[in-house]
């Protein structure tokens, strides 16, 4: 009974230990600040907010309140095509760290020339977006 109780607390520490460098590589991949944003996006401050609230862009505050936004959903010219509609319909309580890995993650449901494709890839690419609409609604 001890050795199983052991056991569960060493993976527990080890799941925690994953979690949170997972955690620091998403804050080092991500934009911190309404103000740095609007800078990479070309637009006013002002409208980070309203962005943030119509769930047309992806941000999550970490422990100290600042705001954060993944790099994933950027891309050279504004946001993933088609970001609002996938971000409306993921559930708003997500981990952050669950959307990124969803976001970025290959699946089997999106494939392109037989090769699964991250649902970021997908709208990238130009792929029909309901798809990975439908998806989000799984999640």
């Amino acid at each position: 009974m001890l050795g199983a109780r052991f056991r569960d607390r060493q993976a527990e520490e080890r799941t925690r230990r994953r979690t949170q460098a997972a955690h620091a590589r998403l804050l080092a991949d991500s934009i911190e600040g309404d103000d740095s944003l609007a800078e990479v996006l070309h637009v006013q401050p002002s409208a980070v907010p309203e962005m943030i609230r119509s769930r047309s862009i992806f941000a999550f505050e970490d422990h100290d309140g600042t705001r954060h936004y993944p790099r994933w959903q950027l891309t050279e010219t504004g946001t993933v095509p088609h970001l609002p509609e996938v971000r409306r319909s993921l559930d708003n309580t997500l981990h952050p760290l669950t959307v990124t890995h969803w976001f970025c993650t290959p699946d089997p449901d999106l494939t392109i020339d037989s090769k699964p494709q991250s649902p970021r890839s997908w709208l990238v690419a130009g792929a029909p977006p309901q798809v990975v609409v439908d998806l989000a609604r799984d999640l």
